[in-house]
């Protein structure tokens, strides 16, 4: 049962000793900064709040929640949340809320204002990753560097032709660092403004700071509206099947029987089966294309392209390294170029809505219609509103182009860039053979 106290609805048990109730309703708290990155940290403010009046007089503890994106990370007495190290905890929107539980259950406070987990900048990014890559040049560096000396203590300079050649390898290398890390910084600042003047702004959103935000924050919409499309189609289909189901019983002199006037909605359910599994897949290829942006993100900058530039500066292993190189450096900048194109120039702005699956909200079949042409009609017009033109052309044109097709074109187009990239610095890469593209 519900019963109210002091203006707040409390859940009221029942239990052998009578009548008990949760606690009274902890104060909000407020949660600081207005923002972080990913490995920063998020406190609540003049926690912890007053401990509210328990009616039974039983103990009352305090614990706080904390949700991204309404979804619960952390629960504890904890009043910090380290987002570096707290599972589930990355991008999105940081909430809290203050529980006061006693032995019966919890009562809670409302939500906390917003924190944002916002990207860490390029600049933050690289400098992180920047010792890395800074020695992948230097360890090659002075490997020839200790060689080369010993070639006047040991009277050996047959070799210092070979140390020669090396040493301008290594030099050739660095120029490639440079190189790719300008082209990277050049290409985030370019979209960063080209998204602020696409939309009309003075400049592009404060958690966008280069082509992997953008890449992924597209990937992030079609994500929801691939959710929303597949939660419709599943709610439809359950309807569908409660409707179905609606039956009367009668019984006339003793004979009993029953009348399922509602029964041939059950054909439509089969309809719904082929873009359920579509938009699974799509859903599933959503999630594949966000975890290649990941690991690319995550290691292109402080794994592969640092062991490709190690491997780059010696003759038996430059091959290697210049194919480790072209990979990292196609998935970091060009992967995430290829979506954002595919995602913008190929469906015009804005892209064609994606429809809201509802067929049968509202609508409830009556078994008791004795008039055959109503029921019939009921039927005809909902074999209607499935088979509406806009609502399938807008579903197939989502899940078969803006997910599927693209997604495809964004991999060939970023391992065409990682070939003419591979051979532009000196190796040749079948990546059609790599990626079974014929």
């Amino acid at each position: 049962m519900n019963g109210s106290f002091n203006g707040v609805q409390n859940r009221i048990t029942i239990n052998e000793s009578g009548q008990s109730h949760l606690p009274d309703s902890p104060m909000a708290r407020d949660i600081t900064p207005d923002s972080i990155y990913p490995q920063g940290t998020a406190s609540c403010s003049n926690c912890p709040p007053p401990t509210p009046n328990d009616p039974d007089g039983q103990t009352v503890i305090l614990s706080y929640q904390w949700t991204l994106n309404g979804t619960q990370i952390q629960s504890g007495p904890s009043t910090m949340l380290d987002c570096q190290h707290t599972a589930g905890c990355g991008i999105g929107t940081l909430a809290m809320r203050v529980a006061a539980c006693d032995p019966d259950g919890c009562s809670y406070s409302p939500y906390s204002n917003p924190t944002q987990v916002i990207p860490n900048p390029p600049s933050m990014e690289m400098s992180q990753n920047a010792i890395f890559v800074m020695l992948a040049i230097a360890i090659p560096l002075a490997v020839v560097a200790i060689i080369y000396m010993g070639t006047y203590l040991l009277s050996m300079p047959h070799l210092r032709p070979i140390l020669n050649d090396e040493l301008f390898q290594i030099l050739a290398t660095a120029v490639v660092l440079l190189s790719i890390v300008a082209l990277n910084v050049t290409i985030d600042e370019y979209v960063v403004s080209a998204v602020g003047s696409a939309g009309g702004l003075p400049s592009a959103p404060s958690n966008i700071t280069g082509a992997m935000d953008l890449a992924m924050q597209n990937l992030r919409g079609l994500e929801q509206n691939a959710t929303q499309l597949l939660s419709g189609l599943g709610k439809t289909n359950s309807l569908l099947g409660a409707e179905a189901s609606r039956s009367i019983f009668c019984n006339m002199k003793g004979v009993g029987f029953t009348l399922t006037n509602c029964s041939p909605l059950n054909a439509f359910r089969g309809s719904l089966v082929p873009p359920s599994i579509a938009t699974a897949a799509a859903l599933a290829d959503i999630y594949a294309q966000m975890a290649l942006l990941s690991l690319a993100r995550q290691a292109s900058f402080s794994m592969i392209i640092p062991l490709g530039l190690l491997l780059r500066c010696f003759k038996l292993s430059r091959n290697a390294g210049n194919t480790l190189i072209a990979i990292g450096f196609g998935f970091y900048t060009a992967y995430p170029i290829a979506i954002v194109a595919t995602n913008s120039m190929f469906h015009g702005n804005p892209p064609p809505a994606v429809p809201v699956i509802n067929m049968m909200d509202g609508k409830e079949c009556d078994p008791q219609e004795t008039s055959i042409p109503k029921a019939q009609r009921f039927i005809t017009d909902r074999a209607w509103d499935f088979t509406d033109f806009a609502m399938v052309w807008q579903t197939a044109y989502f899940i078969l182009v803006r997910v599927l097709l693209c997604s495809i074109l964004s991999l060939i187009i970023t391992l065409g860039f990682i070939r003419v990239f591979a051979k532009l610095i000196g190796s040749e890469l079948d990546v059609s053979s790599l990626a079974r593209i014929s």
